[in-house]
Parts: C-alpha cells; sequence; structure tokens
C-alpha cells in the first residue's frame, strides 16, 4: 500500500459552476465534495456524477397527479436493500379524479369502534345503524336503502365504507325522498340514487324530513 495513485479532482463547484470542466470522452474525475466520481463524455459539463451507495434508493422523485383515472400504486417485494419498484395492474388501482383506491380484497386486523359488518343494508337495518360504521364486505354489487326520514331523524349521522368487490347503490325507499351530494362546495338538487365505489367512505347525514345529504370519496 506504500504506492498512491490520484485521479484528477475537484470540488463540485469546480466540476459545475461557470465554465465547468469537460472531461475527454471516458474520462473519470473525482468530486471530492459528494466523495464520488464523475464520468465524462467529452460534452457534458461536469459530467455524470455517480451516486453513492449510501444514496441508492434513498428517495424517489414524484410529481404531484390529481386528474389520471388509472394509476398503479408501487410497492416493493422485500424490506430493505436496493429494491425494484413494482405494480400489480390486475388488482391494486388508484384513480387520481376521484380518490378511489382500489382492490380484488382486503385482509386487515385493524378493528373500528362503533361499526357493523353487513352484505346487504335494508331500509330497517340502516335505520338501526345510526351513529355507526357500516363496513359493506359483500360480494359483488349491493344497495343501502335508506328509510323514510322523520323529524326525530334530523341530525343522525351514518358513515359507510365499501370494502366489497363491488360497487354500492344508495337507494331511496320511496320516490318523496331526496339524496344530495356534496361535491366539493357544490351540493346537487337530489338525486334518486347514488354510487359508492369499490373503496369509497361515505358519510350519510339525514338534514329533513325525507332529505339526506351524503359526502365523501368515491361517490358519484
Amino acid at each position: 500500500m506504500a504506492t498512491a495513485v490520484q485521479q484528477r479532482r475537484g470540488t463540485d463547484t469546480q466540476h459545475d459552476d461557470g465554465a465547468g470542466f469537460t472531461g475527454l470522452e471516458g474520462e473519470i474525475t473525482v468530486d471530492t465534495t459528494n466523495d464520488t466520481i464523475r464520468v465524462h463524455d467529452n460534452s457534458t459539463k461536469g459530467g455524470h456524477r455517480l451516486a453513492k451507495y449510501s444514496e441508492l434508493g434513498a428517495t424517489i422523485t414524484a410529481a404531484d397527479e390529481s386528474s389520471d383515472t388509472t394509476c398503479f400504486p408501487v410497492f416493493t417485494k422485500d424490506a430493505l436493500g436496493a429494491l425494484a419498484p413494482k405494480t400489480d395492474a390486475s388488482a391494486y388501482t388508484y384513480n387520481a379524479n376521484t380518490g378511489t383506491l382500489s382492490a380484488t380484497s382486503y385482509t386487515g386486523s385493524q378493528s373500528l369502534n362503533n361499526s357493523i359488518t353487513d352484505t346487504s343494508i335494508d331500509a330497517t337495518e340502516f335505520a338501526g345503524f345510526v351513529g355507526t360504521k357500516i363496513i359493506y364486505t359483500g360480494s359483488g354489487t349491493g344497495d343501502i336503502i335508506l328509510p323514510d326520514a322523520i323529524a326525530g331523524d334530523v341530525g343522525k349521522s351514518w358513515i359507510v365504507i365499501n370494502i366489497g368487490s363491488g360497487a354500492l347503490t344508495l337507494k331511496r325507499d320511496t320516490n318523496s325522498q331526496v339524496i344530495k351530494f356534496l361535491n366539493g362546495s357544490a351540493v346537487s338538487g337530489g338525486s334518486a340514487n347514488l354510487t359508492l365505489a369499490v373503496g369509497s367512505v361515505a358519510e350519510i347525514i339525514c338534514i329533513g324530513v325525507d332529505n339526506y345529504i351524503t359526502f365523501g370519496a368515491g361517490i358519484s
């Protein structure tokens, strides 16, 4: 180890600022600021800085996206190390336009306080679930039927979480009912039915006799 061999070297500033340094094609220089090397191509000022091992996988560059209807959440197959990103287009997607996360199934151990799990919710059941988180786990599409509201129902609320395999339809028990939808700052004039997509979370509030309003993610 008595013989020392040194490459051409310079600070980050010396490589990049001002006229910078443009090395010959195939030339390697040492960046003494970042303790790494630069590979040159005879045209790029400063060359191409190589990442150190400690920098690999530390961060990724992300951009805000709020309009694409089909996105693919990224995951990895292992917990540690330099990992390749993976997606599952067949079973795990995200709609950035509606905020809906979709998966073919869900398994979890977290419990929700004051909740009920159901696969079919008629008007009588719904009325009895007031103030409760209703977790829909049905196979395929399903319905939630809102009962005819009376004065004593005003102010009552329900939360519906759809983790089933199909969309839920929010229906009126009779034609006299109005179901309004709060979407941002706008309120719909009233609808016969609304759809709660897979993965949606909606809160439903009785705001008057035979009048309900709902808001949340994944509602149409």
